[in-house]
């Protein structure tokens, strides 16, 4: 599973101005959870929330973020058994979840941020409903 965080945005509703993406890689299979800040406790809750979903992994890559290196966040995934890789600083593009960033500002803009609506509600049309070319399958369904 490959996560990150996108942000700042303007703030939503909610008081929410990040996003934590997360891409699993067998899949391909995409989720998005807002969040107020990247802090390491709401990062730890985010986690939990993508994990529900899609399962415990055996392996997360992230950047090398405050929010991702913290001891609380390596003792979380240490409990877990959750083997860390980080992406190059001078290569960001090796973590797939990069594109995906750029796939959702240009969504959350066309949509949401130019008109002043609150972007959280767009959240669920995430991209999850793409065709996977390898397959042919839609994503939702890899998890199936």
């Amino acid at each position: 599973m490959n996560i990150d965080a996108v942000g700042p945005l303007p703030n939503s509703s909610k008081g929410n101005s990040y996003l934590l993406t997360a891409i699993c890689m067998s899949s391909r299979y995409p989720d998005v959870i807002p969040v107020t800040d990247i802090s390491s406790v709401s990062v730890t809750d985010a986690l939990l929330e993508i994990f529900s979903k899609m399962g415990f992994p055996r392996e997360i890559q992230s950047d090398l973020g405050s929010s991702f290196t913290s001891f609380l966040r390596t003792e979380f995934f240490d409990r877990f058994g959750i083997k860390v890789t980080h992406s190059s600083v001078h290569h960001p593009q090796s973590n797939p979840v990069e594109r995906f960033h750029r796939t959702i500002k240009r969504m959350l803009k066309v949509l949401c941020l130019e008109s002043g609506q609150d972007w959280v509600g767009w959240l669920g049309f995430n991209g999850a409903r793409a065709i996977r070319d390898k397959t042919g399958r839609k994503t939702f369904q890899q998890l199936c």
